[in-house]
């Protein structure tokens, strides 16, 4: 029995240890980690750090952080942000962030983001590569209020990435948003379509050059393909879908087809400017082109047309844009 006693109170000994030596690992590493990036002229800092949570999680609690890109000019701050994982699983983190979050926009907007619930879990793969497996952000009763009038509100938001093995260092991206509601006063004019969006949904996968992991700042990030299973919006009888397959030419351009379905097309160009997504100017245009193409369509409700992009240049339905997008390659920062 007192063998039994000692050995309980060895483990108990040598866990706690574990405990208090790792939260000093960690203490000393987000600290690193935040005059690193002061050191490399980023706008970051917090007013505090405390890890907690004895003996089985390491809880890691940042008072009143901040951060500025002051090449972009976006900048972010809250009361508070938490990270929390097992001290037997650190490599699955769960993130927790405050009620109330300030952005700052470019253009000096200040935006209130107020939110119900607003979580994130990030989970790596073991071993020492820290590989990413999968990466989830929900938010519910989301509201975005801007200082200067405009105010968007989301009642469920995911965001999430993860691993795809179909392809080559393939990541999925994920975007799932239920009752997106644009700013009120934008929506007379598609006062029919209703107040909310039904459905706003995103599924495709990134082909990259490297997989992402430690790494990642050495090899460099790249996109190599683009496979866009489904993009969709639905707002009243407005629905849009789009899929199709991008990959990167020798020259870096993308090269590939989007094939896109418009139903009830009509109501499309006030819903893009209601969205924030199309200028006054350019309405006509998009009535012109949109007219013409359903011309060609056996339904008059109807439009199908597909985004090329070939040879450096970008067609809709056989119309030019012009120049076409770059698959990006980017060689990151050292830490």
């Amino acid at each position: 029995m007192r063998i039994l006693l000692g050995l309980v109170l060895a483990a108990g000994v040598l866990w706690g240890g574990y405990w208090f030596v790792g939260a000093r690992v960690l203490d000393r590493q987000v600290n690193a980690w935040f005059d690193a990036q002061v050191a490399a002229g980023a706008e970051v800092g917090r007013e505090a750090l405390t890890v907690a949570g004895f003996p089985n999680r390491f809880d890691v609690t940042l008072t009143a952080p901040y951060a500025r890109d002051p090449q972009t000019g976006w900048g972010w701050r809250a009361p508070f942000a938490q990270v929390f994982s097992m001290t037997w699983k650190p490599w699955h983190m769960i993130a927790a962030l405050a009620p109330e979050q300030q952005i700052t926009a470019p253009d000096g907007q200040t935006l209130l983001l107020k939110s119900a619930r607003l979580r994130g879990s990030l989970l790596l793969k073991p071993g020492l590569d820290l590989a990413l497996n999968r990466a989830v952000l929900e938010g519910e009763a989301l509201d975005l209020i801007s200082d200067r009038g405009g105010h968007w509100a989301v009642d469920k938001l995911v965001l999430a990435a993860g691993v795809d093995a179909t392809w080559a260092n393939g990541m999925r991206l994920g975007v799932e948003a239920q009752g997106l509601a644009p700013d009120p006063a934008r929506l007379a004019p598609v006062a029919d379509l209703g107040p909310t969006l039904a459905e706003t949904h995103l599924d495709m996968t990134l082909q990259l050059q490297a997989p992402v992991d430690r790494h990642l700042t050495a090899a460099g990030f790249g996109v190599t393909a683009v496979h866009l299973t489904d993009a969709h919006l639905a707002w009243g009888p407005l629905v849009v879908s789009a899929r199709g397959n991008l990959s990167r030419g020798p020259d870096g351009s993308a090269e590939g087809e989007i094939a896109i379905t418009i139903d009830h097309w009509q109501r499309l160009p006030d819903a893009l400017m209601a969205l924030g997504l199309l200028r006054v100017a350019e309405k006509p245009w998009v009535e012109r082109a949109l007219t013409l193409f359903a011309g060609h369509s056996d339904v008059p409700d109807r439009v199908q047309v597909s985004l090329v992009s070939k040879g450096g240049q970008m067609t809709l339905g056989g119309l030019p844009l012009g120049r076409t997008i770059d698959l990006p390659v980017a060689a990151l920062p050292q830490e």
